[in-house]
């Protein structure tokens, strides 16, 4: 009776739980680099385990039903059997807490990188405007250069500072 009991509230617990829909399909399309894909497939593997979990653990295993035995084993095994099954208790489903728990991580890490993606996306993409904006011609002025890539200002100094300039008088 607890078990059921158990397995019911968990069962309502499962179904009032708000559930998270992915779309799988669209995720692969976007993902391009190799540690993007990494996380994705180890997002495919724990919706798996997640989905394997909750049809072995949605409800309490049946009742033995003991009467149908009657007759056909020893009684005293029969009661000896009946007597052990009443002392068990099914635990709660703890393991479900903690799998939903480091899913639940998993998700937060996962909406966290998609949020840097964006943003770096985002930057690269205005980076590119200028860049475009700014073709390299006659009339780009270095800081013009120094707008559309602005990596190359610290290295056009560190040339400069390095050049033996003595070398070139001669």
């Amino acid at each position: 009776m607890l078990a059921r009991a158990t397995a019911r509230a968990a069962a309502r617990a499962a179904r009032a739980a708000p559930r998270r829909s992915v779309n799988l399909s669209a995720l692969e399309a976007k993902v391009t680099s190799d540690e993007g894909k990494q996380e994705l497939n180890r997002l495919k593997m724990a919706l798996n385990e997640a989905e394997l979990l909750k049809q072995k653990y949605s409800s309490a295993p049946a009742a033995i039903d003991f009467a149908a035995y009657k007759g056909k084993v020893d009684a005293s095994l029969l009661a000896l059997a009946e007597k052990e099954f009443k002392g068990v208790q099914y635990p709660p489903f703890a393991e479900l807490d903690e799998a939903k728990a480091e899913y639940d991580a998993m998700f937060a890490e996962a909406q966290q990188k998609i949020a840097e993606s964006k943003t770096r996306i985002d930057e690269l993409t205005k980076q590119m405007n200028v860049m475009v904006a700014k073709k390299v011609g006659h009339a780009t002025t270095v800081d013009d250069v120094y707008e559309a890539y602005p990596d190359i200002e610290k290295e056009v100094d560190d040339e400069i500072d390095k050049h033996e300039w003595a070398k070139d008088a001669v």
